[in-house]
């Protein structure tokens, strides 16, 4: 069995359930589609959040890319322009930063990209701080898909086991290391920069 099919494949789809009649007695059976009802919601109630709110960006945050082809079909099915549509993703491996912000979800899905969690797993000690601002630099390379990140995470004395991993304070608010100052002349560098 095929658990995918591309637009135009011919497929047959078996279900143990389903609110379609079929075709019995002379009575021609239901027509209709089968989608992602979730993806589809998700797209009608950013719609309705932009129209409620029309001066703020409308902001889907996804802690993986995994649902970026329902997303990305769910956002053609209803084709209109939406600048003001933002996707928010994860992303924890310095290495793939680039990949991911120039082939990613970003550029599948023809929309902004915010990166709601950013953090170099897997690097601790003086490498730490290099890796974090590396990582903002890497991002700051795509300012036309790329809109900045939200350096993970604040604390030390977060609700998650990991916070412990990529706080950059600790429970008594003060710097863990030298990743907030590095991250703080990062931003003010570019800062400088702007006009």
């Amino acid at each position: 069995s095929v658990q995918h099919a591309n637009a135009g494949d011919d497929a047959v789809v078996v279900l143990d359930h389903t609110p379609f009649y079929a075709e019995s007695g002379g009575q021609a059976g239901d027509s209709g589609d089968l989608r992602n009802g979730t993806a589809r919601f998700l797209v009608e109630m950013a719609d309705y959040i932009r129209s409620l709110d029309p001066n703020h960006p409308v902001v889907y945050r996804d802690a993986e890319d995994h649902f970026v082809p329902t997303i990305t079909r769910a956002l053609q099915d209803a084709p209109r322009a939406r600048p003001w549509f933002v996707y928010g993703m994860n992303i924890y491996q310095p290495h793939k930063i680039a990949r991911v912000l120039s082939q990613g979800p970003a550029a599948k899905m023809g929309v902004a990209l915010m990166l709601s969690e950013y953090g170099p797993a897997g690097v601790h000690g003086l490498r730490r701080d290099r890796a974090y601002v590396e990582m903002w630099e890497t991002l700051r390379q795509f300012p036309d898909t790329v809109l900045g990140g939200c350096a993970y995470t604040w604390s030390q004395d977060g609700p998650e086991p990991l916070d412990l991993l990529f706080g950059l304070t600790g429970p008594n608010g003060q710097p863990n290391d030298r990743t907030l100052l590095a991250l703080s002349e990062a931003f003010d560098r570019e800062d400088a920069k702007a006009p």
